[in-house]
């Protein structure tokens, strides 16, 4: 019987190899880090631009320039505000007199009429001097006749009688003037803007002597 052998045991077998450290990450990690970090401080054109207009306008609101015309238009609103306040009052004292109350209800509907025309250009003011009374004022159309002028006359001496009577508390008759060619054009007789008529007594032989003439004409 042979001997066997056995044969020599194996070796026992190495443990394998322990990984590295994850060196080259970190570094690739703070390489990366390097890379972002500058762009992380760099300001965008947005904030740039603010920055700026920042300044500008704190430079600009230092201007003493500025400051004045600041002032000026505040104290320029105001004197339009204390001026606002003044006319409003002037204004409603206006309206609250009395006498301006009074005149307004005297005036007639072709007393306005005048007025109107006046203002467009369509009539004009003439004066009446009466001798050692006030003269009158009157305003006429530049198509009124002698006529229209009488009348008016009797109206404003009509009016200044009632006024009178009023605040004196009698009567007086009525002063009426006989006018020569009441359909004469005023404009035909040269009576113009700013003219002046005056009372005068009137002459009957005058008249007669008119009338002969006319008489012998025919």
């Amino acid at each position: 019987m042979e001997n066997f052998i056995s044969p020599p045991p194996m070796p026992p077998l190495p443990p394998p190899p322990t990984p590295p450290d994850p060196q080259i990450n970190a570094s690739s990690s703070s390489i990366t880090n390097l890379t972002h970090s500058p762009s992380a401080n760099i300001p965008d054109e947005e904030t740039t631009k603010l920055t700026e207009t920042q300044k500008m306008l704190k430079q600009l609101f230092q201007d003493p320039l500025l400051s004045d015309l600041t002032k000026y238009i505040n104290d320029d609103k105001s004197s339009q505000t204390l001026l606002n306040k003044s006319t409003n009052k002037n204004v409603s004292n206006t309206i609250d007199d009395s006498s301006l109350t009074a005149a307004i209800n005297s005036l007639t509907l072709e007393q306005v009429d005048t007025l109107i025309a006046l203002e467009l250009g369509t009539a004009f003011e003439i004066t009446i001097q009466r001798g050692g009374l006030e003269p009158l004022k009157m305003v006429v159309r530049q198509n009124a006749t002698i006529a229209d002028i009488k009348n008016l006359i009797v109206l404003q001496i009509s009016r200044d009688i009632k006024e009178a009577n009023k605040k004196k508390g009698r009567k007086n008759r009525k002063i009426r003037q006989k006018l020569l060619e009441d359909k004469a054009r005023i404009q035909e007789i040269g009576i113009r803007s700013g003219s002046v008529l005056k009372f005068s007594r009137y002459n009957s032989k005058i008249k007669k002597e008119k009338n002969r003439t006319e008489r012998e004409k025919y």
